[in-house]
């Protein structure tokens, strides 16, 4: 098993350049599973089942495991047959389980309470902009020094240079984003930055995870009436993302929110007489 893991990580960086972004996709895609089989046992599609079946039916973790088998036992030339709907269950992306975000009111109060300034600046610019955790240190803040609003999100993140507008204008200046204050951490890739954001929301008892102020910028641009569009590129993800996995945490009063603004819409076509 050992063996054939190995083989597969040859391989699998034979396609592709190795860098420390494909290294952290391999280790979150494929290792991360790879590594829960006896690596001193023959491989075969009866221990790979066995160890996807030791994960939870219709989760998560069932739907990528079965996956990163699927591709390794390909490559290794087993019968992998039984990795069939059944067994990877009704998992989809497409329904996430719905998430308790914070209120704008709430984002305010916690930044306050982070003691640290140079994590109070990371809490900012993260809820302003909608940045992903390790995006936070790969910015150009240049603008903003200049007194704009419009934050550079650079090349060597998950999905590359992006430009983001601020939803609400008043909080680049509220959390004093103007001047970029990084805490003293290092990482080798984006995904080690990324863990020293979630550590410090932890050790800071912050009452959500720093993707939540992501996601409350995608339902911001809703309320908003942001073309999807835009908001996808703004946020750095396809259409699709914002359209089945955002819109998926809209709240009941959100939604009625906007049903009250389209029907009182002065410019709303009015049916025939």
């Amino acid at each position: 098993m050992g063996d054939w893991i190995a083989a597969f990580e040859a391989d699998y960086f034979e396609h592709q350049e190795r860098t420390p972004t494909t290294e952290s996709s391999f280790k979150l895609g494929y290792y991360h599973y790879l590594k829960r089989l006896p690596q001193n046992k023959v491989l075969t599609g009866q221990v790979l089942e066995r160890v996807i079946k030791a994960t939870k039916l219709n989760s998560c973790s069932r739907s990528k495991i079965c996956k990163a088998f699927k591709r390794f036992g390909k490559f290794a030339g087993i019968d992998i047959g039984f990795i069939d709907k059944k067994l990877r269950g009704t998992y989809s992306t497409n329904r996430p389980a719905p998430r308790e975000l914070p209120s704008d009111e709430l984002i305010v109060e916690f930044f306050s309470k982070i003691p640290n300034p140079r994590w109070r600046w990371v809490y900012g610019v993260i809820a302003t902009y909608a940045l992903r955790p390790h995006e936070a240190f790969h910015l150009d803040t240049e603008n903003l020094e200049q007194g704009g609003y419009i934050l550079k999100v650079l090349e060597n993140t998950k999905t590359g240079y992006r430009e983001v507008p601020p939803l609400h204008p008043e909080w680049v200046d509220q959390f004093g984003l103007r001047q970029k204050q990084l805490p003293s951490v290092t990482g080798k890739n984006n995904l080690a930055f990324g863990s020293r954001v979630s550590r410090a929301f932890r050790r800071y008892h912050l009452p959500f995870p720093p993707y939540h102020l992501r996601h409350c910028y995608a339902i911001r641009c809703i309320r908003f009436q942001v073309r999807e569009t835009l908001a996808a590129r703004w946020m750095g993800h396809s259409v699709a993302m914002h359209t089945t996995i955002y819109q998926a945490h809209l709240s009941k009063p959100i939604e009625q929110e906007a049903f009250e603004r389209a029907i009182n819409d002065p410019n709303r076509p009015q049916p025939p007489s």
